[in-house]
């Protein structure tokens, strides 16, 4: 029963940091993209701040959502985009 707890532990560990340097490589590779390809990477968060601001659009209009919470994260996407 012990052994049992104990390697569950250790394997969980080991889960976690796997987990962490998987991501850290991930956070590397992207940075390292995004410094060598400029333009692209603007484009491209230029089309997924269009994107999250079109889905702000039709929340606002469904109404499930207040309508003064969906307009604050809209100005706050604006802001985002004129920085």
């Amino acid at each position: 029963m012990i052994a049992t707890l104990f390697i569950t532990l250790v394997g969980g560990g080991a889960t976690v940091l796997l987990a962490t340097a998987c991501i850290a490589c991930a956070l590397m590779y992207a940075s390292a993209f995004a410094e060598e390809h400029v333009a692209l990477t603007g484009k491209l968060l230029n089309g997924a701040l269009r994107l999250v601001l079109g889905l702000h659009l039709v929340l606002l209009i469904d109404g499930v959502f207040a309508t003064w919470a969906v307009l604050g994260s809209i100005c706050c996407h604006l802001c985002e985009r004129l920085r």
